[in-house]
């Protein structure tokens, strides 16, 4: 790896090269192997609503901010009664930091990078028939999904 790579991207021409390899053929994987599927939903105010979290896109461990916040927002959904909260972890997670989430479902759906098995995490949350899906960021796993339609509602969450 020479110097230059380790800093990032500085020109246009830096990004160039992560373009060609790695863009490029994710979007054209994701032609070949999307299965697109129109979704609705009717609730009342007093329907049960069940919300999704995906964990992919930052190690879900203790002292990881990004994974802090989406703790905090699992938890926090956790404690309305007329919510069910599934999480979905696709990456790492410390056991006991997954342990200490309350009242929600946790799903393992690991796939390492592996785009293949990205059908079969899209089929368990689907056959969990949730109303949103919250990822915790951008990224392959999470485009895949939500190119998918695995849910009527799906947010991309943002830090910013």
């Amino acid at each position: 790896c020479s110097s230059d790579l380790r800093l990032g991207a500085q020109r246009d021409s830096d990004v160039k090269r992560f373009d060609l390899n790695a863009v490029i053929p994710f979007a054209q994987w994701l032609q070949n192997h999307i299965e697109y599927r129109e979704l609705t939903t009717t609730k009342t105010i007093h329907d049960r609503l069940k919300i999704g979290y995906l964990c992919s896109w930052a190690m879900f461990t203790d002292g990881n901010p990004v994974a802090e916040i989406v703790h905090e927002a699992i938890n926090c959904h956790a404690t309305y009664a007329n919510r069910e909260i599934y999480t979905y972890l696709t990456i790492a997670g410390a056991e006991d930091y997954v342990r200490s989430l309350n009242n929600t479902i946790i799903r393992d759906i690991r796939q390492g990078y592996d785009f293949g098995t990205l059908a079969a995490a899209a089929e368990v949350i689907r056959n969990d028939n949730l109303d949103i899906l919250i990822a915790d960021g951008v990224g392959a796993t999470a485009t895949y999904l939500f190119m998918s339609r695995v849910a009527p509602i799906q947010i991309y969450y943002d830090y910013g």
